[in-house]
């Protein structure tokens, strides 16, 4: 990203419009303190913008990512009987954490929107000790959510299947938990294919890479959803890097793709501000 800006700045007068170069952080956070601030703020400014995430799977630079999936984040919690575990058996003691075991399992073969990814027990917790029957557990959840998916719905959809659970339970007390660490929702996104930036990176891409990129839907998140609020038009993922290797042991990204990159970002913001 640097060196592409230096390359632009170096070679043109920019005549038409203006570059600007944002670097963040804490977009696994949720950005709370990085894009989401910055564009709530009004910190942001542009027409457009490309976010420079891995537009890759199973090989770098497979497509241009001019959509991306959304998220939906939720915890559960489970009260149980907390007592001594020796009187468990007597008291008929409900156990906080083998009924979110329960519920886990049975949520993650059962609930399913179509285009989604539906990650179940991405944290867990429960219990105390050693002698204590657990009082209270809980597990959090990360839905991947299509373009075109609305908050209400989904969150409808989640509380009417616990709810389901509740009902054939009686010792099941647990709620859905919408207030935690990330933020609830985020939305999926869709870049406006008239826009004008579009020809300009599609050009720059087939000109470094010597072919066209197909377009496809960036299965992740990024920041985009803050900027597109903040009425910036987002392309959510161009850049190098294959997204399985993210949050995983020796994650690594090709060299080649970085230098590859340094020249479509330089020459996307060249023709778009020349004004061609």
């Amino acid at each position: 990203m640097i060196y592409g800006v230096a390359a632009v700045v170096q070679a043109t007068n920019l005549p038409v419009g203006e570059l600007q170069l944002l670097i963040t952080a804490d977009e696994e956070g949720g950005s709370v303190f990085g894009s989401k601030f910055l564009a709530e703020g009004q910190h942001v400014r542009g027409d457009a913008m490309v976010i420079t995430e891995s537009s890759g799977v199973r090989r770098e630079m497979e497509f241009l990512a001019m959509d991306s999936r959304g998220v939906c984040c939720f915890s559960v919690r489970f009260h149980g009987d907390q007592m001594h575990s020796s009187l468990s058996d007597e008291f008929n003691a409900v156990n906080a954490s083998v009924k979110a075991g329960e519920i886990l399992a049975r949520f993650a073969r059962e609930f399913r929107r179509p285009g989604a990814t539906v990650n179940a027990g991405v944290t867990l917790s429960g219990g105390v000790y050693y002698g204590v029957v657990p009082g209270i557990a809980d597990f959090g959840c990360d839905i991947r959510v299509p373009p075109g998916s609305a908050e209400s719905e989904f969150r409808a959809a989640i509380e009417a299947w616990f709810e389901q659970q509740r009902q054939h339970d009686p010792q099941l007390r647990c709620e859905v938990v919408w207030d935690g660490p990330l933020p609830p929702w985020t939305d999926p996104v869709e870049f406006p294919r008239q826009h004008p930036l579009v020809p300009c990176v599609e050009r720059a891409c087939e000109v470094v890479l010597g072919k066209p990129l197909p377009v496809r839907c960036f299965p992740g998140a990024t920041d985009a959803p803050w900027f597109v609020r903040a009425g910036i038009a987002t392309i959510p993922a161009l850049g190098p890097g294959r997204l399985p290797l993210a949050h995983a042991p020796n994650e690594a990204v090709e060299v080649a793709s970085i230098h590859a990159c340094a020249r479509i970002y330089a020459l996307t913001a060249q023709e778009y501000l020349s004004g061609s």
